[in-house]
């Protein structure tokens, strides 16, 4: 250890070691010629201002293990002093170990307060869509949050499109898989045992017989602290997604707290894969988001509300109500059967009109008799819907949901062809009334403007043109119904 030997007879570390960023959270900080290595996680400014983190410090010549993971905070002088004791202790004063402690707390508060470089952005030829794992709910790399009352069915929906994914099997109707892979579930509600069998009825449900179909994590702490042993098994699997049951538990904290919410997401982003959230629905005046801090319906990229009725025994209504889309127009209401016996569950696809009509809008309403029976006239349609005449012919002729199918009177009219995507913009929602919601329509152009008159006036001659929609925020209406628990 000579060559450790200051001029004035002090052991010391080499000023400035390796430093590794994983990218995840955690910094590792080596000594090679001393072979010492320190690494720091779960790095966070708390609440208070202060730098928090975790060290753990190995060295091969002291055995291994010098200092187990602890708690570190970086901004109180008397929690670095008593690290550096214990490590002095540890290796009865071979080094001086506070101006390494010095060194790793400069290098921390830089990587929490300089951001990253600059990059430039602007115009592309081509616009790269997101890359679907199973669309419509999750996409790569983003945060999708599912909300529901307990017993809604929230576990059995994010197990169904987990397995959807990993067998590339439509267990849920309609998900765009283009490339199945590995799936994940971290479960901080319930056991292996009892979601083994969920598993296993899922599969009978859909006709698979597949043996390792998806990983599952029974998780106790919170999720901030198991994210190296996430990750290692993420890594290990090559996974592109997981799915979270649920965030009160996860959490580990004050789902009121903004704080907690900060804390998750940096969890959620140190993992770095794409995550479907399990939530519990909000029981204050919003019922239309998830319970907690609002900050847990902004974190999401993509935010779903679920929905239950139940008809008969053995027998569920569900539908998936997209409240939120950061980069995309929201989904149309989506809308499943479940059928469920003691070895198998299963799902089919309806419409979302058949058991949940008051949580649409009239377009949508239109929309979905329209589907089923196109080329009807305004009239017709008003009749099935027992809605006024005036009100549907108005929305038949303003909104480009609605094409003319005919050329004669009275007009027919049929749905129209979705419109292109605009690329993570989302286009206007239209309020039919206090518990109408969230579906994306698009409107032409205020009450009486020219567009408008030019619109009605082509639709009459039967030259119906699609002008482009208004680019506006989405509102966020809504009313919750008391279902029955499944």
């Amino acid at each position: 250890m000579a060559d450790d030997i200051t001029e004035g007879g002090n052991p010391h570390l080499e000023p400035k070691p390796e430093l590794e960023d994983n990218g995840r959270g955690a910094l590792t900080f080596r000594w090679p010629r001393q072979n010492i290595e320190a690494t720091i996680s779960h790095l966070a400014q708390i609440k208070t201002g202060e730098i928090s983190c975790f060290i753990r410090v190995t060295s091969s010549l002291f055995g291994g293990v010098v200092l187990p993971r602890t708690h570190l905070n970086l901004s109180a002088a008397r929690s670095v002093a008593t690290v550096a004791n214990s490590l002095d202790r540890r290796t009865n004063e071979a080094y001086e170990w506070r101006p390494m402690l010095d060194y790793i707390i400069e290098m921390c508060e830089l990587k929490l307060t300089e951001g990253r470089p600059a990059t430039w952005l602007g115009y592309s030829p081509q616009i790269s869509e997101p890359v679907s794992l199973f669309a419509p709910y999750v996409y790569a790399d983003e945060t999708t949050l599912i909300s529901a009352d307990g017993g809604t069915g929230k576990t059995t929906f994010l197990t169904a499109c987990l397995l959807s994914y990993a067998t590339g099997a439509e267990i849920i109707p309609g998900l765009t898989v283009p490339n199945s892979g590995p799936a994940l579930f971290l479960d901080w509600e319930g056991n292996e045992t009892v979601h083994s069998q969920l598993v296993a009825r899922l599969l009978a449900g859909a006709g698979l017989k597949t043996p390792e179909a998806l990983l599952y994590m029974r998780c106790r702490s919170r999720l901030s602290d198991q994210v190296e042993h996430i990750h290692r098994t993420v890594d290990e699997y090559g996974i592109k997604v997981a799915g979270i049951d649920s965030v009160s538990w996860a959490c580990g904290g004050d789902a009121e707290s903004m704080e907690t919410v900060s804390q998750y997401e940096r969890a959620l982003s140190d993992i770095g894969i794409a995550t479907l959230n399990a939530a519990h629905t909000a029981k204050h005046s919003d019922q239309n988001k998830p319970f907690g801090s609002v900050f847990w319906h902004n974190m999401a990229r993509s935010s779903w509300q679920m929905r239950q009725t139940r008809e008969k025994p053995g027998e569920v209504h569900i539908v998936l109500l997209h409240r939120k889309a950061n980069y995309r127009t929201r989904h149309e209401p989506l809308a499943y059967r479940v059928t469920f016996t003691d070895n198998a569950i299963s799902f089919v696809q309806e419409s979302a009109g058949s058991f949940f009509e008051e949580e649409l809008g009239l377009t949508e309403r239109i929309k979905g008799f329209l589907l089923s029976e196109p080329n009807k006239t305004a009239a017709e349609v008003a009749e099935s819907l027992s809605v006024g005449h005036k009100n549907i012919d108005n929305r038949l002729r303003s909104s480009d949901v609605f094409t003319r199918t005919n050329n004669s009177r009275p007009a027919t009219w049929a749905v129209a062809k979705k419109p292109e995507s605009t690329h993570g913009v989302s286009v206007e929602s239209r309020t039919d009334s206090p518990q109408s919601t969230l579906l994306p329509s698009y409107k032409e152009g205020g009450e009486g403007s020219k567009q408008e008159k030019e619109l009605k006036k082509k639709s009459i001659h039967g030259a119906v043109s699609s002008p482009a929609p208004l680019i506006k925020p989405i509102s966020e209406n809504g009313v919750q119904e008391e279902l029955e628990p499944w």
